[in-house]
């Protein structure tokens, strides 16, 4: 039973990593200029990274009534992404190419299935961080 289930997070892990290459390879054309991996593993960090921010953020007001200083947070995030940008990218680092074949070989229908799952997972994780963050001034204001 776990073997299945972490063999579904796997392939899902690597249907993300492909969605994200179909919007940074299709339409950046980023391999000209550099690996492609460098990019999507600093956006996939950064999507989790920024709602992970907000969260210790919420956490500490509402449960220690301390509020984080920008600067103080904005360390923690940095710390926190460059952490999750290095699990991802050594993650990614050893399937990379066999995911990027795949481009090569999918129809142009699939690739924009997996375009617009990649724009969705954006435009999740924004308004997880815009919702968080709005919860945060809520708690913060009735200080």
């Amino acid at each position: 039973m776990t073997d299945l289930v972490s063999q579904y997070i796997k392939k899902g892990l690597h249907s993300l990593y492909y969605a994200f290459y179909v919007i940074i390879e299709g339409i950046f054309k980023v391999s000209h200029s550099w690996n492609p991996i460098i990019s999507i593993a600093g956006i996939i960090s950064l999507l989790v990274a920024l709602p992970l921010i907000s969260i210790i953020r919420l956490l500490f007001l509402c449960w220690m009534d301390l509020d984080i200083p920008v600067n103080t947070a904005t360390i923690i995030c940095i710390i926190i992404w460059s952490g999750l940008y290095w699990l991802t990218y050594h993650y990614y680092f050893p399937a990379y190419e066999n995911i990027e074949q795949k481009f090569q070989k999918d129809s142009l229908l699939s690739k924009i299935v997996f375009g617009m799952f990649a724009i969705a997972v954006i435009c999740i994780s924004i308004h997880i961080n815009c919702w968080l963050s709005e919860l945060y001034l809520i708690k913060w204001k009735s200080l």
